[in-house]
């Protein structure tokens, strides 16, 4: 029943509607529910007391726990038939394709004949050419080729090629996008999948006697894919770059945000490797794609870009429009994420602003929901401790991170390489900044160069360009 509480004004009105349809509901009793469910102010505290509800619909009747149960059955199989109904009518040509399916299947040939132009006709007129659209032109071609060659010419050949076509392209479009998603997924949480056929598929896509990189659908999600291969890679973020300067308006709404996300995990892999350049350049798609809404899906912000676009505000010292941000997208953050991400980027912009107790007071409230969270905070609270030159609670803190570390099995190997190498050079490097008294002024330059040293010729190393820059304060 939460879910019933939590429907709009205008979805309660029209599940009444539906619950009212003798064709689609009979049970009286049901509609009665309902209605109290969907009218009453205090609906919440009533469907909490089971008692209460049974006698409202049963009056001058025993409490029955088993009858009340069964009502409350049928009243969630409702609900399934009318989110399933509602669903069908946002999907283009999904209508269509059924009504044509059953006046194929029960030799309504007049019917048939009609619904299947007008389908053509409204496929004809579509500017996004999707995979809905492919699977549509998919289905209706077949269903006219076997037409065609039941009762007509079994030599035609036109719908049965099309049909071929447009299968092919739902497949490859669909095949390349979900490809893109997963492989993204095993770069980030060291997940693995069996992404078949698809070294085949590349192949022919790059084939001279192949067209259909000529389509902009598998064009765009071929270009996303390659611009995740270790090698070669910055040639197809250009070309991502070009497609993001034409008019989007053709590609259909996941596509365009397909194109804005991939876009920025380039960026962000390229600045965790040291290219300090794509900061302005990943800020500026950030920016443009909270303006135009395709960072966000169904009013709703992820957390991990909430965090990501504060601390590329910080890093490039755009405080008023980070605070702004900060405070304009919070209500924007997943109702059970919120208060976590809200936290880490108060405490991430008074760390940056210099205000380290007020950092650590936001930090505290973070919980560890999450790996990345866990990690995250834990790096900005030793950088904090850091700056406040707090070495006890320091050393304890990068201590604790290493075992969690080495015992957690979710961090892929080479990242633990990376977060362990962290963990000693930041033990090395506060040994000498924090204690500078213990070593002669050559003895210590001469350690301060030695760690320098090492830390740019270890390649595995996060946090690599904040060891160095303070490497760089003591000279």
């Amino acid at each position: 029943m939460d879910q019933l509480l939590d429907l709009s004004a205008s979805e309660k009105r029209k599940f009444l509607s539906f619950a009212a349809s003798p064709y689609l509901n009979k049970h009286e009793k049901t509609l009665e529910l309902v209605s109290l469910i969907l009218e009453r102010e205090d609906a919440r505290s009533i469907t909490e007391d089971p008692p209460y509800l049974f006698s409202l619909i049963f009056p001058n009747t025993p409490f029955q726990e088993q009858l009340l149960h069964n009502l409350l059955s049928y009243l969630k199989k409702l609900y399934h038939k009318f989110i399933a109904l509602e669903q069908l009518n946002i999907q283009n040509y999904t209508e269509e394709l059924n009504a044509l399916e059953y006046s194929y299947t029960h030799n309504q040939w007049d019917f048939f004949n009609n619904r299947s132009k007008a389908l053509s006709k409204m496929l004809s007129n579509t500017s996004s050419k999707d995979p809905n659209y492919h699977f549509t032109n998919y289905k209706l071609n077949s269903l006219l080729g076997y037409h065609q060659s039941a009762f007509y010419d079994r030599t035609k050949t036109v719908h049965f090629q099309a049909m071929m076509d447009h299968l092919d392209l739902f497949f490859l479009q669909e095949k390349l996008k979900h490809s893109c998603h997963l492989k993204a997924n095993m770069d980030i949480a060291n997940t693995q999948y069996e992404l078949r056929l698809l070294d085949q598929i590349i192949t022919f896509l790059e084939s001279e006697d192949s067209h259909y990189l000529d389509d902009p659908i598998i064009k765009l999600y071929y270009t996303i894919y390659k611009t995740m291969e270790k090698e070669l890679s910055e040639p197809y973020y250009l070309k991502l770059q070009e497609i993001l300067a034409t008019d989007l308006s053709n590609y259909p709404y996941e596509a365009t945000q397909d194109l804005y996300t991939f876009s920025y995990n380039y960026c962000i892999r390229q600045i965790n490797a040291g290219n300090e350049d794509f900061k302005r350049e990943l800020f500026q798609l950030y920016q443009k794609g909270l303006n135009n809404g395709l960072l966000l899906e169904n009013d709703i912000l992820s957390e991990w870009d909430y965090k990501n676009i504060t601390t590329l505000g910080c890093n490039l010292e755009e405080f008023d429009w980070t605070l702004t941000f900060i405070e304009n997208f919070k209500n924007h953050l997943p109702s059970n994420r919120q208060e976590n991400a809200y936290n880490f980027a108060l405490g991430l912009w008074n760390f940056s602003k210099g205000r380290f107790d007020d950092a650590l007071n936001a930090l505290q409230l973070v919980q560890y929901t999450d790996v990345k969270y866990h990690i995250s905070t834990t790096f900005l609270t030793i950088r904090t401790f850091y700056e406040k030159q707090d070495t006890e609670a320091l050393m304890s803190l990068l201590e604790t991170f290493r075992i969690y570390v080495i015992r957690n099995k979710k961090i892929p190997t080479i990242e633990k390489r990376g977060y362990s190498n962290f963990v000693r050079f930041t033990k090395h490097l506060v040994n000498l900044v924090h204690q500078p008294y213990a070593y002669s002024s050559q003895e210590f330059q001469k350690k301060l160069t030695q760690l320098q040293t090492n830390i740019e010729n270890t390649a595995e190393l996060i946090n690599k360009n904040w060891l160095l820059s303070e490497i760089l304060k003591q000279n």
